[in-house]
């Protein structure tokens, strides 16, 4: 039975680093409860997805990068704004993004990333920062 259980953990732990972070937020493979993707230590668990926070402040951006605008998009001229939520862990790294809302899927995967390299200051709970989720705005313009 343990070696089912692992063997169950290392596959979903094995979907999520393989690709499902480029699919559409309602088909995103669910990941296990405790935070990954950060090399600190974690010693709290992660909130579900859409789970109402403990956390008395927000996760707050600190530093973010430009989007990598997708050659393709650029080619058909798309432009628009994707909303994203992302964990952010008690250390400030995002740990994992998931599309919400986007107007041109062609941009989701290029956003998820972008905001995968964002450094923030992370939610807090009791003055201790907390894993959280946060919502993000990413904007493609051609101008």
């Amino acid at each position: 039975m343990k070696g089912a259980l692992r063997f169950a953990i290392a596959l979903s732990w094995l979907a999520v680093a393989v690709g499902c972070a480029g699919v559409a937020a309602e088909e995103h493979v669910a990941a296990p409860t405790d935070v990954v993707g950060c090399a600190e230590p974690h010693h709290l668990p992660a909130p579900a997805f859409g789970a109402r926070s403990e956390a008395d402040s927000g996760a707050r951006v600190v530093a973010e990068t430009d989007p990598v605008y997708p050659s393709m998009a650029r080619e058909a001229n798309v432009d628009g704004r994707v909303e994203v939520m992302a964990l952010v862990c008690e250390h400030g790294r995002v740990v994992d993004a998931r599309v919400v809302r986007t107007d041109s899927a062609m941009l989701s995967t290029a956003a998820m990333d972008c905001v995968r390299h964002w450094s923030f200051e992370p939610a807090r709970a009791n003055g201790q920062p907390v894993p959280d989720w946060t919502q993000c705005f990413v904007h493609f313009n051609l101008k």
